[in-house]
């Protein structure tokens, strides 16, 4: 059968000069034109395939979402006063060498998503997100089955070593 790419690979397919797209059970691999090779995780489930993403924290301390958000009445209302000669609500500059997502994040449309970083989360800017690990490289990294176990490991010496330190202190006490 054919393959489609999802909406952040297509945006990222469209930018980059990409040689090679390789597909594993777990992961594929795009092999750009400069030889360089990213590496994304997919996690399987019984009908369809996900990809691990990096969620990102929002991008200043007065928001909640992780990227810059603009209302579409702004975006219009500035292009109206840039065609008549007035100021901008919204300067140009910040869309200048953007990649924009247009979505809707009125919680009628029920197009909210609950993400580990996010209680309600519009789908527009999981996508975003999304777009962004492609094009800054970063996803989450999967540990082999070896690692898992001395990850597991490190932490029960630490709670055992926790468990007898302090046993004695809160016998004291």
């Amino acid at each position: 059968g054919k393959y489609y790419p999802s909406m952040p690979l297509a945006v990222y397919l469209s930018v980059n000069k990409v040689k090679e797209i390789i597909l594993y059970d777990n992961k594929y691999e795009i092999i750009l034109d400069d030889g360089k090779i990213q590496t994304f995780y997919l996690k399987k489930s019984k009908d369809k395939s996900l990809q691990y993403i990096k969620w990102l924290l929002p991008y200043d301390e007065n928001t909640w979402v992780p990227h810059k958000q603009f209302k579409a009445s702004d975006v219009i209302k500035s292009y109206e006063n840039i065609a008549v000669g007035n100021p901008p609500v919204i300067a140009p500059e910040e869309f200048k060498d953007k990649i924009v997502v247009i979505g809707a994040t009125a919680n009628a449309l029920y197009d909210l998503k609950i993400t580990p970083m996010f209680i309600n989360l519009p789908g527009s800017a999981i996508q975003a997100t999304a777009i962004d690990n492609r094009f800054s490289g970063e996803s989450v990294k999967i540990i082999n089955h070896f690692g898992n176990i001395i990850v597991m490991l490190f932490f029960i010496a630490l709670i055992f070593a926790l468990i007898f330190y302090f046993a004695p202190l809160i016998s004291f006490i």
